[in-house]
This record gives C-alpha cells, structure tokens and sequence, in this order.
C-alpha cells in the first residue's frame, strides 16, 4: 500500500512537471504580434496597441488617447513650432540613431541581435504637413521626407521586413496644419525576447559588479593606509 502511495505521488509529479516543461517551450515558442496605430487625423489623438497571440485566440488591445481642451489654443502655436522645426538641423536625429545602432558593446550587440529578430508585416507612415507659407512648406515636406527616409533606412538595416514600407510627405498649402497616421505591425517570439532580457540582466549585473570598489581600493582602506 505504501508502495503503490510512493509511485502514484512520483506520477503525479512527473505528470506536473513535464506539464509545465510543456507550458514553459510553447510559452518561449509563441509568437508575439503586435498591431499599433497612432492617428491625428481623427479627434481624439490616440495609440491604439493590439497584442495578438496563437492566431488571435489571446488578444488584448489598449487605447491612449490624447484630448485637447481647446482645439484652436493651439493653432496660432502651430505655425511657430513648424517653422521652428523647419530651421533644425535634422542631423542631430539621423547621427542619434546611427549612433546607437552602430555600437560594439555587448549590450548594443544583445539588442540588435534581438531586434534582428523581431519581423515587420506592415509598415505605413504618411503625414500632411504646411505652415502657410508655401515657400517653407515646400522645403518642411522635402526635410519631412528625407528624415523618414532616413529612419525607414535605419530601420530596415535594423529589423527584418517582410514588405516594402509605404510613408510619404505630402504639402498642405492652405494653412498651419500638421497630421501623421502611422499602422504598423511587428512580430517576435517570446522566447527571443525573454533571453534577450536575461543576457541584459546579466551584463548588467556584471558591469555592476566590476565597476563597485574592491576592499582593497575602498576609500576608507585607503584612508586608514594613509593614516
């Protein structure tokens, strides 16, 4: 009797664990979608995140939306902030990312690896934009432009696309006016995401762990040496 106790117990404990074996692979090999939307052209202003998972039998979606209390309190505000726009250097972004991206430290090498991973289905990126000067709306859509194209570079190099991005710039000549819509879906596997965050983790904690004084070179040893 005690026997038959013994081996059930062992059953059953072998059946829980290759169970949560089981749950921890599909776990680490289910793919992540996830769907965002950003969208000024409709009022209100929001972010629309949907994250779908096993072909939409888990999905969870999350709105941000953004109000203005007053819809023409802005708009006097709208010209002087894309003339000033107009008139930066854009460069600064551009070396930003390039910057980022092209580092040789484990840490940087942890995460493009992941991000080179991570797959883009739909990409589309379009924006109306003019300051009612036709003059500076021309050259603000042609920098618009060029700042996405750059990006969308940077992007493709950095991430694997599985279609052609559509973005565009297109002028708007009757008016201050500034709008983008971006819809934009990309997928990864958990299990991807998860290692990358425990490499992180760890390089972390290693940098840490040099970086902290020794007991040797702590200040008070040194102080007590010198006294």
């Amino acid at each position: 009797m005690c026997e038959c106790m013994i081996w059930l117990l062992v059953c059953i404990f072998l059946i829980v664990l290759i169970s949560l074996l089981l749950i921890i692979i599909v776990l680490l090999l289910t793919k992540l979608q996830i769907h965002i939307i950003y969208n000024q052209y409709e009022a209100p202003e929001e972010i629309m995140l949907m994250f779908r998972a096993w072909f939409g039998l888990l999905r969870y979606t999350k709105k941000i939306s953004f109000t203005q209390s007053n819809e023409d309190k802005s708009q006097g505000k709208m010209e002087e902030k894309i003339q000033k726009t107009a008139k930066e250097n854009s460069q600064t972004l551009i070396d930003t990312l390039r910057k980022i991206f092209s580092g040789k430290s484990r840490f940087i090498r942890y995460i493009k690896k992941f991000l080179k991973k991570v797959k883009v289905l739909e990409l589309n990126w379009h924006s109306q934009i003019g300051t009612g000067n036709a003059a500076e709306t021309a050259v603000l859509t042609g920098a618009g432009y060029g700042i996405k194209s750059t990006i969308i570079g940077v992007l493709t190099h950095c991430l694997t696309f599985t279609i052609v991005p559509s973005y565009g710039v297109d002028a708007v000549y009757q008016g201050a006016y500034a709008r983008t819509r971006m819809n934009c879906i990309i997928e990864f596997r958990i299990g991807n995401a998860i290692l990358t965050g425990l490499l992180l983790f760890t390089h972390w904690l290693r940098v840490r762990r040099k970086s902290a004084p020794t007991p040797e070179r702590s200040p008070e040893n040194v102080k007590n040496q010198s006294i």
